[in-house]
């Protein structure tokens, strides 16, 4: 378990999970250096956790460029 929601869009609001990655978003993260530090699975998405909010606005960027 995790004590974050997930990857989120906007770091301080949990109600913007990012539920769906497509393979394309998965390789621009891997590219930019952005691991995650555990994944978990529930019904709807796959959740992210990062070492600190700032890896996690990092792949946020890259998540949306």
């Amino acid at each position: 378990m995790s004590d974050v929601p997930g990857l989120l869009r906007n770091p301080k609001d949990p109600s913007t999970v990012i539920a769906h990655l497509r393979s394309e978003e998965v390789s621009a993260l891997k590219q930019a250096g952005i691991v995650s530090d555990a994944l978990s699975l529930d019904e709807r998405s796959v959740r992210a956790r990062f070492a600190d909010t700032d890896t996690q606005l990092k792949a946020k960027d890259v998540l949306q460029a």
